[in-house]
């Protein structure tokens, strides 16, 4: 088998993982670093953020989920990007706010450049990353 070949189901693979093809992109979501979420809204908004805060959580507002049932995933990645928090739910019908909140270990995790990532229905769909300082 040439290598060509062998590469194409891996290309075709990720190329499904971009998103939708130009002309059917997804309405920008709004999408806020919070150290808190208080009774479905962020505390705050944070440009950067500290392994001294008690939690660090990403807010999303999802314009085009529509009314049926969705699956979500969320990833957050450190510093040295180790994989630190997975979260999975069932989004129902109706439901266009989700939040992905980590309490910080600065023990064990590490400061950088942070990545958070969302699938929906295995579709990856967010990807935002935020600078966590040591103090």
């Amino acid at each position: 088998m040439s290598r060509r070949r062998a590469l194409l189901p891996v290309l075709a693979l990720l190329a499904g993982c971009a998103g939708p093809p130009s002309g059917a992109e997804s309405p920008t979501p709004h999408v806020v670093f919070a150290s808190e979420v208080k009774d479905g809204d962020p505390g705050d908004s944070l440009g950067r953020a500290s392994l001294r805060q008690k939690e660090l959580c990403l807010w999303v507002k999802w314009l085009d989920l529509g009314a049926k049932r969705h699956a979500y995933h969320g990833e957050i990645r450190d510093g040295a990007g180790q994989l630190i928090h997975v979260g999975n739910l069932t989004l129902e019908p109706g439901e266009d706010v989700t939040w992905n909140c980590h309490r910080l270990n600065p023990a064990f995790e590490r400061p950088g450049l942070w990545e958070f990532r969302i699938a929906i229905d295995g579709r990856l769909r967010l990807e935002r990353k935020i600078v966590v300082t040591a103090e």
